[in-house]
């Protein structure tokens, strides 16, 4: 298996693809750092209706043989809208989070070691300031089960089968084994 050595540092953006298939209307759906609040959106200048895909954290998920690890990675869909001619901002960020809700359990990301999605929830994140703003945001969180690390190749076994008659048989008698199919 070949791993992206970058796959944390291109997994919101490669989310964002994915929604952004799913969403075509959207004007922004990108892979942003770190969590989303509304100075970042006013910062950012994000043309709503807007998605952004972030990582804000990973942990060890499991401890595999050899060692190897599983990682859970906590990612956001932070989701931007304003009100538009005919759907108001909280029926359309409500629009895009059920979209989300429905589509990411079956996400599959074209990369190496990228596994399922668990623990699915979708977040409010309006504020009076928020709502001054006349936006609304929104999130829907989850934990993307990853490897980051390649697992070696395993070894070909070659198997051999080997008969003894008793009371010929055990250590003491190994040279009296007959290989099963020729000579070893």
């Amino acid at each position: 298996m070949s791993l992206r050595p970058d796959l944390l540092a291109t997994l919101p953006g490669l989310v964002a693809a994915e929604v952004q298939g799913w969403l075509p209307d959207l004007a922004t759906c990108k892979g942003v750092v770190g969590r989303i609040e509304l100075a970042e959106v006013k910062r950012l200048g994000i043309a709503a209706p807007a998605v952004l895909v972030s990582r804000f954290g990973t942990r060890v998920a499991q401890a595999l043989a050899g060692p190897h690890r599983h990682y859970l990675v906590d990612l956001a869909a932070f989701v931007v809208t304003k009100d538009a001619l005919g759907l108001d901002r909280n029926t359309a960020a409500a629009t895009i989070t059920q979209a989300l809700l429905t589509r990411l359990p079956d996400l599959e990301i074209d990369a190496e070691g990228v596994g399922e999605v668990s623990d699915l929830t979708e977040h409010s994140l309006v504020t009076t300031d928020v709502l001054k703003e006349g936006i609304a945001l929104w999130a829907v969180t989850w934990r993307q089960r990853v490897a980051l690390e390649a697992h070696p190749e395993p070894e070909p076994i070659t198997p051999q089968l080997y008969v003894g008659w008793a009371p010929r048989i055990g250590a003491a008698h190994e040279d009296d084994y007959v290989l099963v199919g020729g000579n070893p």
